[in-house]
């Protein structure tokens, strides 16, 4: 729950040196580059569900500790294989349709094709350390690493601006700094674990397997639609929209964080419920959840309208338009409303083990989502990019439709 609620904030404490350092043409071209990673990361499969699966239910010390071992060192192998893929399609695909903030901006593709592949790795192995920690159930030590790896490369790039490095070094002191914080949460997560032999962890492949191709497509779904708006942009606007698009992003990013951190505690208990076949003790849950989370967006919703346009101008040190900026911003408001509003429906298909359904209403929606934005992208420019979003939601809608219908 820290670490999904601290992390928007702490991305925030970035923004100020860094446009004060590269300007805003530079912090476009930055969240432009951490959002194509994003979306590279999509080709590693969903290596954090098996360390979920593999090593929250074993009881056995030695299993454990292989199971351990083989998500945290077999993760940054598949990690690295599946980015050299990546790289080898998206140089070709990037060189041919270049995107608007690359050219106007003379920017060396494969350099920064590169620079985002190799940020991709990184950030994929942090996410698979992240995942085998929480399977121990060391929350608190995750939350540590997160923490305090964070602000140091906050602190680490913060500093490198203000010493005028280009947005080339910047951005490789960033990679290296989220290699540390993977590399600090697998010597911890590692740190005690029983020896063990290879037949071990031949016994675990073919399940662990199982698991991250399951995830694989939830992965390529999320990462879809949190990082396509940037890269959609990156292609109808210059380099400064994007940037204050991704300021009006970030700033509305925890009317979705703050909502799934409150949810996230209660799914193991639903779980539990759906196995005991508790149908009532279920449905009370979720409908308690869901007014409390409903009372949460309307909160954020408000406090971001209220506070969030004076801040992008404050940060982003512009004279750009104030009504302009409201419909940009207005419009990420009601994205990120309208997304959190499905989290309940989402995290209740997850608690009656129905994974692959909401692999099949993520997946969907993160196509619609590409088709919305790039539409209307191309005719309302950041604001369409914006709205784009919603139509994530629209699977979720028809499904609820079709459930209601049934009861």
């Amino acid at each position: 729950m820290v670490e999904q609620i601290s992390m928007p904030t702490l991305q925030l404490l970035l923004t100020a040196p860094l446009i004060y350092s590269v300007g805003l043409s530079g912090y476009g071209l930055w969240t432009f580059n951490l959002s194509l990673a994003g979306v590279l990361g999509a080709a590693t499969p969903g290596v954090g569900m098996a360390a979920t699966q593999l090593i929250s239910a074993e009881v056995d010390r030695t299993k454990r500790s292989a199971a351990i071992s083989l998500i945290v060192f077999g993760g940054l192998a598949v990690s690295v294989l599946s980015g050299g893929i990546a790289f080898a399609l998206s140089s070709i695909v990037l060189h041919s349709y270049p995107p608007l903030i690359w050219t106007e901006n003379h920017i060396d593709i494969v350099r920064f094709v590169l620079l985002a592949v190799l940020t991709a790795i990184a950030l994929q192995w942090d996410m698979i350390c992240a995942a085998t920690l929480r399977a121990q159930s060391r929350f608190k030590e995750n939350a540590l690493c997160e923490v305090s790896t964070r602000l140091f490369s906050i602190g680490s790039v913060a500093t490198a601006g203000m010493l005028s490095c280009p947005l080339t070094q910047l951005l490789v002191i960033n990679l290296l700094c989220i290699v540390l914080r993977g590399g600090v949460k697998a010597f911890v997560a590692t740190k005690g674990i029983e020896k063990f032999g290879p037949h071990e962890v031949l016994g675990l492949l073919s399940p662990a397997v199982h698991y991250s191709v399951l995830q694989w497509v939830n992965n390529i779904s999320s990462l879809l639609y949190s990082s396509a708006d940037r890269i959609v942009l990156g292609y109808f606007v210059p380099a400064e929209i994007v940037a204050i698009a991704s300021l009006c992003g970030e700033m509305n990013q925890q009317i979705q964080s703050l909502p799934r951190a409150y949810f996230s505690p209660i799914l193991p208990e639903l779980i539990k419920l759906d196995r005991a076949s508790d149908k009532v003790g279920f449905q009370n849950i979720l409908l308690k959840s869901s007014e409390n989370i409903k009372r949460i967006i309307i909160v954020l919703s408000l406090a971001s309208i209220a506070f969030g346009p004076p801040l992008v101008i404050l940060l982003s040190q512009t004279n750009f338009i104030y009504q302009d900026l409201m419909v940009i911003y207005c419009s990420y408001t009601l994205s990120y409303v309208t997304i959190a509003m499905i989290i309940v429906p989402y995290f209740s298909l997850i608690g009656r083990g129905e994974l692959r359904y909401a692999n099949m209403l993520t997946i969907a929606g993160a196509v619609a989502n590409l088709v919305a934005a790039v539409a209307l992208g191309s005719l309302l420019g950041a604001a369409g990019v914006a709205l784009g979003r919603i139509f994530y939601t629209v699977p979720f809608i028809f499904w609820r439709k079709r459930e209601s219908t049934r009861t």
